[in-house]
């Protein structure tokens, strides 16, 4: 890759193109079927030591209509004690997970104590209606649109840039993430209730892990050759493959080294993870407005202030609302990452324009596009040139052997008319090289006299020529039988 983050390379659109096919692949027969298959019990919890309290029960749903209220301190769920319940959480997810499933459309029994005095619920999970779904995924969704959108600009700009591919790749990692993020993760007893095999939930946690690392490592990649290739990275090329492994290869050792089973080694990584990409979001921030600051090209500056702008608003608010409040605490300071998305979108965003600006948009945009249509133009230019070139070569042999055949004619005129069968008379060779020739004399211009063979061989010539021709003779002399042959 030459320096700079604009520079010319092959287009990459069919590879791209082909990256966005399967995700959607995914999304259509992964993640759909899941959202359609989700169950609602509608509250949320805080925990406190070995105690759970609902902060949040969601308007509608079955907690609300079974009469759950916030601030309830819960005792026992479904027979089983909050602090057994929080150890299959913390120590065998995999059985807290089944056990939430079996509740599918079954009433499950609560105790909890309200301002004191011990409540007993049945609250009764049900598939959630076309409404909710909208509310617990819409605006997950409106961004995986918005980015399927975003790819497709790219895709459809033909950009040569070399850094559009590697966007391309951030944002179809960034869908895969989103569509196997779970919006309440981790909190304790979150108000949605997976409905899909635990072989799909593992899966899909196993998407969710790796893909959120690809778009770190491609977002530290970007940083790196952003806007300009920092000098760093040109002298130290390696840097850019250990961005990859660090990402991706870290939370790969930590599940291989940690006991379990699979879904515990992947939850084993969430805190090892969330640090590391905390570190990462640093890291990328600090790159982009350094190399941003010591570029000297002011149409590159220019371009890409909004994409600095964006990843240091977006890295400021993940921080302080959910990576160091859920390493610290356990808990982020927002009930949902669906508050967190729309931050999120200004990255994608400032990253496409930066592409696009150029090549549809910009002044390169409008030289490449006037480009493109003179190259087109050219290339039929010469097309018809070629053409006519060969048209050209074809009359003038045309004409060449009818001019020759006349002189033979005439030849055979001035010395009077004998006909020598050991040889081809110029006529001759004319219908030899147009049978349709000796046809028309057969049918129509009947003679055999030395005038008349000269008549016809001007009838010829005139026929492959664009001059007009003048027709005289008395009536019944054959002007219309001429005139038709030409």
């Amino acid at each position: 890759m030459k320096p700079g983050f604009i520079t010319e390379q092959p287009a990459t659109t069919p590879a791209l193109a082909g990256l966005l096919a399967v995700v959607i692949i995914y999304l259509l027969f992964m993640r759909i079927p899941a959202a359609l298959s989700t169950y609602n019990i509608g509250f949320s919890t805080v925990v406190n030591g070995d105690s759970a309290q609902i902060d949040e029960v969601h308007p509608a749903s079955p907690a609300d209509v079974a009469g759950l209220k916030e601030n309830d301190l819960l005792l026992t769920i479904d027979g089983r004690e909050i602090p057994a319940w929080l150890m299959l959480y913390h120590e065998d997810r995999s059985h807290y997970i089944a056990e939430r499933f079996s509740w599918h459309e079954r009433p499950v029994a609560f105790k909890l104590l309200r301002e004191g005095q011990p409540v007993e619920l049945l609250i009764t999970p049900r598939p959630l209606s076309g409404g909710e779904i909208w509310i617990y995924n819409g605006a997950r969704l409106s961004l995986l649109v918005f980015l399927i959108g975003l790819i497709i600009s790219i895709i459809l700009s033909r950009s040569r840039d070399a850094s559009a591919f590697l966007i391309g790749v951030c944002f179809c990692a960034a869908i895969l993430w989103l569509a196997s993020l779970d919006a309440y993760w981790p909190r304790f007893m979150s108000p949605l209730i997976r409905g899909i095999p635990f072989s799909s939930l593992l899966f899909n946690a196993v998407v969710e892990s790796f893909s959120i690392q690809l778009m770190m490592a491609t977002l530290l990649h970007i940083a790196m050759v952003f806007p300009e290739k920092h000098p760093m990275t040109l002298r130290y090329p390696w840097l850019v493959a250990a961005a990859y492994v660090t990402s991706l290869g870290i939370p790969f050792l930590i599940m291989v080294m940690t006991s379990g089973d699979s879904l515990q080694r992947i939850i084993a990584v969430y805190e090892p993870r969330l640090l590391l990409n905390t570190g990462l979001l640093v890291l990328i921030t600090l790159f982009m407005i350094s190399t941003f600051h010591r570029s000297k090209n002011t149409v590159q500056r220019a371009r890409t202030r909004w994409i600095v702008t964006a990843m240091v608003m977006v890295a400021t608010v993940h921080i302080t609302l959910w990576n160091l409040p859920t390493l610290l605490t356990g808990t982020p300071l927002v009930p949902s990452y669906n508050w967190l998305l729309g931050p999120i979108a200004l990255i994608p965003l400032a990253l496409t324009m930066s592409i696009l600006n150029h090549e549809l948009l910009g002044i390169r945009g409008i030289i490449r596009g006037r480009l493109h249509l003179l190259e087109a133009q050219l290339k039929r230019e010469r097309h018809l040139v070629i053409n006519r070139d060969d048209r050209i070569h074809a009359l003038s042999s045309e004409i060449s052997e009818l001019r020759e055949s006349l002189d033979d004619y005439r030849q055979q005129e001035s010395g009077g008319y004998v006909p020598d069968s050991s040889s081809v008379s110029g006529l001759a060779r004319l219908e030899q090289r147009y049978p349709e020739l000796a046809d028309i004399r057969r049918e129509r211009l009947l003679g055999a006299s030395p005038l008349w063979e000269d008549v016809f061989k001007q009838t010829v010539l005139a026929a492959h020529d664009m001059t007009p021709v003048l027709i005289v003779g008395e009536s019944g002399t054959g002007k219309t039988d001429v005139a038709w042959t030409i």
